[in-house]
């Protein structure tokens, strides 16, 4: 099976939900930040999006 393409003109967006941010964050929201972070240090645009 073909793998999909991007063209230079798109761009991929990678979300994490998380429940909302705490003073004190717990291990998966410590994951999630670390995600975004790897997923920004290769290209790739990431956010966590945060709901009550």
């Amino acid at each position: 099976m073909a793998r999909p393409f991007l063209l230079d003109e798109e761009k991929q967006m990678h979300y994490f939900i998380a429940s909302q941010e705490n003073p004190t964050p717990s291990a998966i929201e410590i994951a999630q930040m670390q995600r975004v972070h790897l997923f920004e240090a290769i290209g790739q645009e990431a956010k966590i999006i945060e709901v009550e």
